[in-house]
């Protein structure tokens, strides 16, 4: 009598580790999920915000005297820092003020992959500002202004 309650354990075992597994399966996959898309953004973000880090810096450092040049030293400066992390982006209006001490703004504007955009609103793009000026030694210095 005793095997017999013994193998309706077992069976009763193998029942409710399988429930267990279809409960938590689901759950532990999609925290999964969802945390490699916050890693995926938080990348692209990353990505973006060194890239417009330099090309604030070689607007400062270029030695050149129009607004076009300065915008071309720029986007060659974004595309090179992009290159190994492929994504469309937007060169945004770059502000070059008159007195030399002011900084120089970039922003660069990217749609985001992840898929998180689906789930909340706002993620779709991503918009980073960054502001380099010429500090009192002459080095370039780098300085963020906002990321949204």
């Amino acid at each position: 009598m005793n095997k017999k309650a013994g193998v309706r354990n077992q069976k009763k075992c193998k029942g409710q580790a399988m429930t267990e597994f279809v409960l938590a399966f689901p759950t532990f996959f999609t925290v999964m999920l969802a945390s490699m898309q916050f890693f995926s953004y938080t990348y692209q973000l990353t990505s973006l915000y060194y890239a417009a880090n330099e090309g604030a810096r070689a607007a400062v450092t270029s030695p050149v005297l129009g607004p076009s040049q300065v915008k071309q030293a720029v986007s060659d400066a974004v595309a090179v820092a992009l290159k190994h992390h492929p994504m469309e982006y937007e060169l945004g209006p770059i502000e070059i003020p008159r007195d030399e001490v002011l900084p120089i703004t970039v922003t660069l504007t990217a749609k985001s992959h992840a898929a998180l955009t689906a789930i909340v609103p706002g993620l779709d793009r991503l918009t980073v500002r960054a502001s380099a000026y010429r500090s009192q030694m002459g080095e370039p210095r780098s300085v963020p202004l906002r990321t949204s």
